[in-house]
């Protein structure tokens, strides 16, 4: 199905309301009288611009969307600066490291032992029976027990409610080797931040680093408060 603008532009019922009203604004400049939102024909603006989207059965299709990728607010509040940064795997799905920007410090080089270490999130346990002997306890948020998620996890609940992602590093080995991974592209990136419950920026852009060696590749994350 052809898309006429980038589906990420919709994340919520106001977005598709706003789009709506401008594409009745410019429908009533061209081909007058044009269907108002807070007409009759409320339905079928909002089911013609999430179609124009890529949502094959229109406005159902994105709130079941809506449904599967909103995250929980939180009432709880976390201390956390204005800027922080997040990094893991290519995949990040084993674990998650959150630390603040600091002056001088390598965001590459981000661990439990580093200045600006502010927390580590376990994902699978398996990674932190080995992974995670210098993290404090107070700073460690284990999603792996019982029914908990990350999903569930008030804190992550509340970075997704008040920051959004305003760049992604993608730092690869050698791609002339191993190639260019999904998410070094659209719509690869926002896969990975949509599987995390982050929203981009409107700002937001993917920067890509071929590190030419075999390494393992590397995401960094840079959020913004909103």
């Amino acid at each position: 199905m052809t898309t006429f603008f980038n589906v990420n532009t919709l994340n919520s019922i106001a977005d598709v309301d706003n789009a709506a009203r401008a594409l009745s604004s410019a429908w009533e400049s061209n081909f007058a009288p044009a269907p108002q939102l807070d007409g009759k024909k409320k339905a079928k603006l909002r089911n013609m611009i999430c179609q124009l989207a890529g949502y094959t059965n229109g406005y159902p299709s994105f709130l079941a969307h809506l449904k599967d990728t909103q995250i929980q607010p939180t009432t709880t509040v976390f201390d956390l600066p204005d800027k922080l940064l997040i990094t893991s795997d290519a995949d990040m799905d084993s674990y998650l490291l959150i630390g603040g920007e600091a002056e001088g410090a390598d965001p590459v080089m981000l661990d439990e032992t580093s200045d600006n270490f502010l927390y580590g999130i376990l994902l699978h346990k398996e990674y932190g029976d080995t992974d995670w002997e210098d993290c404090p306890s107070a700073q460690l948020i284990d999603v792996t027990a019982g029914s908990h998620s990350l999903k569930t996890a008030p804190f992550w609940q509340y970075l997704c409610q008040h920051y959004h992602v305003a760049w992604m590093d993608v730092i690869m080995p050698r791609i002339d080797k191993y190639g260019v991974i999904d998410c070094a592209n659209s719509p690869g990136d926002i896969a990975l931040l949509d599987s995390l419950w982050l929203t981009p920026s409107p700002e937001y852009m993917t920067c890509t680093t071929d590190r030419g060696d075999d390494g393992c590749a590397q995401v960094i994350l840079t959020l913004i408060r909103k």
